[in-house]
């Protein structure tokens, strides 16, 4: 049975491919300087714009991988799209997990990298 995965950040590209379409998820993103983190958010706050699409189990085992999940870089989670489906992403961990050293900043829900600020790096 089909799984459904919200990407944003470098898996949106992906997406595009294998014929994912808009959507959104309530929370926030962050960026390092490499790379995206989404990170939940409570209903009727921030949102981060992404691409949801049908994935197997086995793409998602593969998925976990790719994002590092086994080194805390990031793990899956559910989420409630503001559509009312359930699907899966990769949340960031760096941001919450302390001893990673990165510099995360906020990025603007609405906007590309540009508008981000910087916040206390992570101890």
């Amino acid at each position: 049975m089909p799984e459904l995965h919200f990407c944003y950040g470098t898996l949106m590209p992906m997406a595009r491919e294998r014929g994912g379409h808009p959507a959104r998820i309530y929370g926030r993103l962050w960026h390092n300087g490499s790379y995206p983190a989404a990170v939940r958010g409570e209903p009727g706050g921030p949102m981060v714009a992404g691409i949801v699409l049908e994935v197997t189990v086995d793409d998602l085992e593969q998925l976990d991988a790719y994002e590092g999940v086994g080194h805390g870089w990031y793990r899956r989670v559910r989420v409630r799209m503001l559509g009312g489906e359930d699907v899966w992403v990769y949340e960031g961990a760096g941001c919450l997990c302390p001893g990673l050293g990165m510099a995360w900043r906020i990025v603007a829900p609405t906007s590309g990298y540009a508008m981000a600020w910087p916040v206390a790096a992570c101890r």
